[in-house]
């Protein structure tokens, strides 16, 4: 696809001198302002440093803490994860509901392909209490994700939620 792209933009500027110019012009500063927030980014600490930080410096050793699926050091922020006792559920509100774990550590490459109304169903009974995100930012200019930005390149710099237990029963 890049192969192609880039014979319509030569196509484009031999063609149509004036704006075949401005159209690669226009490509080349594009591309360069979004590989310069990327590299920007990427020399910064990472998010899940940041989260496993703040994970063990606020919540108390010995909690039950929820996670989807066992660490990963992809996906998973690094915190020291033997003072806590891990819990692995799933996406199942069953099993959420009987183990009832006092916070819930969810990173958005495990979100990828879920809807809005099963997240907020499967964490009825927690609220949001940090949010890590970093969106790439060059000069100003933000890239943020939307739905529709392509799903690999969340995981290199993903989103981390850390709900707490709402301690109201039904």
């Amino acid at each position: 696809m890049a192969i192609f792209a880039g014979i319509f933009l030569v196509y484009a500027a031999k063609r149509y001198k004036i704006l075949g110019g401005a159209l690669v012009f226009f490509v080349c500063l594009l591309t360069f302002f979004y590989s310069a927030a990327c590299t920007a980014l990427f020399v910064q600490r990472n998010i899940r440093e940041e989260a496993g930080q703040w994970i063990n410096m606020n919540i108390p050793e010995g909690t039950k803490i929820g996670m989807l699926q066992m660490p990963a050091p992809y996906r998973t922020p690094p915190f020291q994860f033997y003072r806590y006792h891990i819990i692995p559920i799933p996406w199942d509100s069953e099993k959420l509901k009987k183990e009832k774990p006092d916070y819930f550590v969810i990173s958005e490459y495990e979100t990828l392909w879920q809807v809005t109304e099963n997240m907020d169903n499967f964490f009825r009974y927690y609220s949001p209490v940090k949010i890590f995100q970093k969106p790439a930012c060059f000069c100003g200019i933000k890239f943020n994700r939307t739905q529709f930005s392509a799903k690999d390149v969340w995981v290199v710099n993903p989103y981390i939620i850390i709900y707490k237990r709402n301690y109201v029963e039904e």
